[in-house]
């Protein structure tokens, strides 16, 4: 679930750059790539200053409304031997993004081009309509009807590696791949109208579920960092394709 957080907040950070100097809103800061540590703490700064407004979004940069966020629908399927389901989730909001931490942010601005940074939510309220089919830890879980997690203390780890493409004469930012890492120190969640309404089965899944969360974790978040991973490239191409290099990060 904690994906689709770090995919705006690291899109925000590139995001930035894109207006030109007259749309921009007031309060971000133009920055330029002649000083590699300048551009970072201008960047890093830029992701404080945003913060305040972020929540709401902001149409200047083609960021949606952050808190809640809300993702149409979401799948997700895995089949190792511990884990083995099919899950969609329709009408996903997610609350609490906007009170994002970097602890982290570099961007490389020289022949090596790259994005990269540490994100910390303190917590995440996700709440959605789902259906789910298989078995997670090998029990079986099998429902349709509404999802509440909290995810406590999220950490995500961003790497993205970029190269330049010629397109018409001029060059544009391209993403060669994206890498995602997730930590999440706590989550709770409950799956409603489990086993077509048994209450008994479906209090001992979710209490299972909640009860070894950490084991959980091990087995679906590669499968949740493959899918941050596409939409974070999805993202940052439409970003990139939107203007030349020098126009996107001028000197």
């Amino acid at each position: 679930m904690a994906r689709c957080c770090l995919l705006f907040l690291v899109a925000s950070a590139a995001l930035l750059q894109v207006a030109s100097a007259k749309s921009l809103p007031s309060y971000i800061t133009i920055c330029k790539r002649n000083n590699k540590d300048d551009f970072a703490k201008c960047a890093l700064k830029n992701t404080i200053d945003v913060q305040p407004h972020i929540g709401s979004g902001i149409p200047e940069l083609s960021i949606p409304v952050l808190d809640p966020l809300t993702i149409p629908e979401i799948k997700l399927e895995q089949g190792s031997q511990a884990v083995n389901y099919k899950c969609v989730l329709d009408n996903v909001k997610l609350h609490g993004l906007s009170n994002y931490k970097f602890k982290e942010l570099d961007a490389g601005i020289d022949d090596v081009k790259y994005i990269k940074g540490k994100v910390f939510f303190p917590s995440v309220f996700v709440e959605s309509d789902y259906e789910i089919d298989g078995k997670i830890l090998l029990v079986p879980i099998k429902g349709k009807g509404l999802y509440k997690g909290n995810f406590t203390n999220t950490l995500a780890d961003i790497d993205i590696d970029c190269e330049l493409v010629d397109r018409k004469g001029k060059q544009y930012l391209a993403i060669k791949e994206a890498k995602v890492k997730l930590d999440v120190e706590e989550s709770v969640g409950n799956f409603g109208n489990l086993f077509n309404g048994d209450s008994t089965l479906a209090q001992a899944t979710n209490r299972f579920i909640n009860e070894n969360a950490k084991d959980l974790q091990d087995e679906t978040l590669p499968a949740v960092e493959e899918v941050v991973e596409a939409l974070v490239t999805q993202i940052l191409s439409k970003v990139f394709d939107a203007l030349p290099y020098d126009e996107l990060f001028p000197k």
